[in-house]
Parts: structure tokens; C-alpha cells; sequence
């Protein structure tokens, strides 16, 4: 339990610092746009963590878990599993890429209400291997428990693509702060790789070549629940705005998205404690007794600090 609180304080640090850039960049669009900027803004990141959510579903769980239960044997024996994610994304990315493309105008009309924001699902949709690659990177740091690393190249990457964004909103308004929404995921993936290129495990013979079918089914099983929750989360929130749209018009949708961080933010620090330790910490248990006791004493310790930070908020 000591490990648990250990990484919730630090997630939480890492978390409260990405609190800040969004505060920060919200702060910017509502002066730079005003609240049809954040309205907008709020249409982009959903699109954006759907396309994600997609992308990087193979990258994400079933990375961490095997990664964790067989970094013992070396990376060798994690490669197949490796091998099985890139081959995953490679065929989304063959499937999603052209038809955000061709897609893209209505997507734009879904979203926007007006079809010349192709642009930004064009951007968005050309941007997602990017994001992918730093998710995989993620996932492995992740599944070896490297905690300190994990949280320290968090910070970096949301630091430096939080300062891009800035200067991109500054510097071209509206249009900067949708481009910013779009790349900043591929912005983190780029920072991500960069940092990791000495690491042992980020060999081209370690990523790339045959894997069993074995692999990818097993990679396979972990998509359909995180394309799942891709698909229904940013969604919906992307319904809820467009009835507030259409109801009581951009300004106010604006002012409820504004909102709407709020409670984004105080949960993210409990969710990225539980998915940085938890799936790591389940995989490398034996037997059901020591699971089911792992999940008792984390359920008594997380439980009571999500009723007193909603108490705080409230």
C-alpha cells in the first residue's frame, strides 16, 4: 500500500502539472476567443481523444500487462507482444487516416456546424502515429514500474507541448488553439520517442518482424474495450455539446465546457494513479487470493480520497 500511495502522490503531481497547462490554455482561449473558442476547443479534444482512443487501443493495457508479466525474462520475451501492437496500429492507421480524410468535411459539419474546419480533422487524422508511438513508449515504462521515469518524461512532455500550444494560440487565435488541440498528442508522442531512443528496449528487432497469432489475438482482446470506450466517452460529450448548440447557442456551451474541467481534472488524479500502478501491479500477482486482497486494500484507500476530494470541489 505504501507502493500505491508512493505512485498516487506522484501521478498526482504529474497530474496537477497538466491541471495547470489546461487551466492555462483554457485561460488563454477564453481570452484570445471567448466562450465559442472553448466550445469549439472542447469539440476538437473529444474528436481528438475518440481518434486517440482508436489509434492507440493496441498500444495501451495489453502492452502494460504483458510487458509487466514477462520483463523478467528480458525484452525478448516481451517483443512478441510488441511486435503484435505496432502491427495492430499499422492496420488501423491504414484504415483511419484515409477515411478521416475523405471524411473529413462532414466530420467538420458534425462538429462545427460549418465544413471549412476540414483542416483540423484533416491535421488530426495525418497526426495519429505519432500519438501511438508515445503511448507504446508509455506502456512499456509502465509495464517495467518505472514509476519515476513514467511521471518525469509525463512532466516533461506536457510542459513543452503545454508551452507550443500557448505560442500557437497566441500567435494565430481560433485557428492556433484547434491546430494546438489537434497535434498536441503527436507533440507528446514526439518528445516521448526522443527521450527514449538510448533506452535497451527501443530496438527496431524488438518492434518489428514475424509475431504468432497468438500475440495479436491476446493484443487483440485489449482493443475492443479501449476502441469501446473511445467510442462512447468523447462521443458523447461531443452529443451533449451539439444539443447545447443548438439549444442555447455557443456562448453557453462554452461556459458548460468551462465546467465540465473542472470535475475532468480532480478524477484524473485518482484514474492515472489506478492505470499507472494497478494493471502492472494485477499482472505481476499469482493466484486469486492475492489479487482479490490487492483489490481490497486499494478499494479502502482510493474510495474515501474520492469522497473527500468531490467533498472539496463541492
Amino acid at each position: 500500500m505504501k507502493r500505491l500511495l508512493k505512485v498516487t502522490a506522484m501521478t498526482g503531481l504529474l497530474t496537477l502539472i497538466k491541471m495547470a497547462m489546461g487551466f492555462a490554455i483554457a485561460k488563454v482561449v477564453a481570452i484570445y476567443t471567448g466562450p465559442t473558442g472553448m466550445a469549439m476547443l472542447g469539440q476538437v479534444q473529444s474528436m481528438v481523444g475518440s481518434l486517440n482512443g482508436i489509434i492507440n487501443a493496441p498500444a495501451g493495457s495489453g502492452v502494460v500487462r504483458f510487458t509487466a508479466e514477462h520483463k523478467d525474462n528480458g525484452f525478448a520475451a516481451c517483443s512478441p507482444w510488441w511486435r503484435a501492437s505496432i502491427q495492430w496500429v499499422l492496420t488501423i492507421s491504414a484504415i483511419a487516416i484515409p477515411m478521416g480524410l475523405l471524411l473529413a468535411d462532414n466530420i467538420a459539419m458534425w462538429l462545427f456546424q460549418n465544413p471549412r474546419f476540414e483542416w483540423v480533422v484533416m491535421v488530426t487524422v495525418c497526426v495519429l502515429p505519432f500519438s501511438a508511438i508515445g503511448t507504446l513508449c508509455n506502456s512499456v515504462i509502465n509495464g517495467q514500474q518505472l514509476y519515476r521515469r513514467y511521471v518525469g518524461l509525463g512532466m516533461l512532455s506536457a510542459l513543452l507541448s503545454g508551452g507550443v500550444i500557448l505560442a500557437m494560440i497566441a500567435m494565430y487565435n481560433i485557428q492556433g488553439a484547434l491546430l494546438a488541440a489537434a497535434v498536441q498528442s503527436a507533440l507528446i508522442g514526439i518528445v516521448m520517442l526522443i527521450a527514449n531512443l538510448r533506452q535497451p528496449w527501443l530496438r527496431l528487432s524488438y518492434w518489428w518482424g514475424k509475431t504468432d497469432a497468438k500475440a495479436r489475438k491476446a493484443i487483440g482482446g485489449y482493443m475492443l474495450m479501449a476502441i469501446t470506450t473511445a467510442l462512447t466517452v468523447p462521443i458523447s460529450l461531443i452529443l451533449v455539446r451539439s444539443i447545447l448548440i443548438e439549444q442555447v447557442g455557443w456562448d453557453a456551451t462554452g461556459q458548460w465546457q468551462a465546467v465540465w474541467k473542472i470535475s475532468e481534472v480532480y478524477l484524473g488524479v485518482i484514474t492515472m494513479a489506478l492505470g499507472t500502478y494497478y494493471l502492472p501491479r494485477l499482472s505481476s500477482l499469482k493466484g486469486v487470493d492475492a489479487i482479490v486482497s490487492e483489490i481490497n486494500k486499494t478499494t479502502r484507500i482510493i474510495i474515501p480520497i474520492v469522497a473527500f476530494m468531490a467533498l472539496g470541489v463541492y
